[in-house]
Parts: C-alpha cells; structure tokens; sequence
C-alpha cells in the first residue's frame, strides 16, 4: 500500500472518530439537559389540583402548599407539630396562604377520609375536620393508624362527628348536609384525578411541601426548618 493511500485512510480515521465523538457529545449534551428537565418537572409545583383547599387571607402575597394524606401517620405529626405552629404565626396574621392538597395514596381507607374532609370544607370545617380525623386515627385505643382507619364510620357515624366537632373543636356542623354529601359520593372521580396529578408530578409520598421556588420538602420536616424556608421566601 502507498503511502498516499496510507495518509488518505488514517485521515478518514480521524474524521471518523471526530464524527463518532462529535455525536457522542451532541447525544450526552441533549440526554443531560432531558434528565435536567425531568428533574426540574420533579421539583416544581403543578399549576393545579383536582382537590385543593386554601386556608388564609386571599391577600396574602406567599403560599405554601402541602400535600397530604389523611391516614398517614407523619402527616399527622406534621399537623400537629409544624403545620399548626405554621398556621398560627403565618396564616392567621396574614403573611402567608396554607394550601392544602389532598391525596388518598397510603391505604384503601385514605379516599373515604379524603371524602369527608372535603365535605367538610364545603361548611367551612377542613382545619377542624383534619385535627379530629388525626385524634382519631392516632387515639391510644392498642389500634394502628390504619386499623383505626379501617373503622372510623363504623366509630364515628356523621352524628358522632358533628357533636365532636361542636363540643372538643368549637366546629358546628350541619350532620344533614355532611351526610347528604358523603352519600352523593361527587368527589369520588376528583379524588383519583388527584393521586393522578400527584404521581406525575413524583409525589409518591406524603407529606410534601412546597415553600416558593425553592425545592420540595419530601417528608416531615421539624417546624423551625419549615419557618426558616418561609421567612426566606416572604
């Protein structure tokens, strides 16, 4: 073989190589900035959800919005030990919007409980309701969050929850309508729309919450780490 000949096939080689190279970073640059998007997607808040209740001035500038599933039970000690805290120095003075974004994602009972809270809400009673349902839940009776789930109508019939709520949580409620609305069962098709939206959106666990543009907080997290990503937001 020539020498010439030798020259021409050892430059094809290099431009081969700088073709395949030339392609292998077009494909990683193009894989990078779809795992980025992606990602992205994860941590960002969707726009909108099939079940969603807003407890707080309208006029408040800054929302926090949380995820949650009634018979989880680090949802109920987020309740009681940030989301309380949280309601009572942001949400009531004015500083920030609670929004509240059921899902039914932990156990077959989740949808029915789901169900009543929203109800409730239709009566002004979704933060009242909530503190109930997680006493319930979590009552010292030898029972497991979700055994006492399994149960609940069966202890406590719509008249048995409106005379707790009306006597331990100051919450009247009218049983009629409670009642009327559970057996319309009108939230059944909302409540999966919303394990839907939220499984898009990578929420496969409860509670998470979302503070400004900052990253989700998947989990429990303690109050003065939530009030910390608060205050810098607002």
């Amino acid at each position: 073989m020539s020498v010439q000949r030798k020259l021409v096939l050892r430059q094809e080689k290099v431009i081969l190589i700088a073709v395949v190279l030339i392609l292998a970073s077009v494909i990683g640059i193009f894989a990078y900035r779809t795992y980025q998007q992606e990602i992205a997607k994860t941590n960002t808040l969707p726009e909108k959800a099939a079940l969603s209740v807003t407890l707080g001035d309208a006029s408040a500038a800054d929302t926090v919005v949380v995820y949650t599933d009634p018979v989880c039970d680090k949802c109920t000690q987020y309740h009681e030990e940030t989301l309380k805290p949280l309601y009572d120095e942001y949400v009531t003075t004015k500083k920030i919007k609670l929004e509240i974004r059921p899902v039914s994602i932990v156990t077959e009972q989740s949808a029915a409980l789901t169900e009543l809270l929203m109800c409730s809400n239709e009566q002004g009673r979704y933060w009242q309701m909530s503190e109930f349902i997680n006493d319930a839940l979590s009552r010292k009776n030898n029972q497991t969050l979700v055994v006492n789930a399994a149960t609940f109508f069966v202890d406590f019939p719509s008249s048995a929850i409106s005379d707790t709520l009306t006597k331990s949580y100051d919450a009247p409620i009218d049983t009629a309508k409670l009642q009327s609305c559970l057996d319309a069962t009108r939230y059944d098709e909302k409540i999966k729309q919303a394990d839907t939206q939220a499984y898009a959106a990578n929420i496969y666990s409860t509670p998470t919450t979302f503070i400004g543009e900052q990253e989700p907080v998947r989990g429990y997290s303690i109050y003065p780490f939530i009030k910390s990503l608060v205050d810098i937001t607002i």
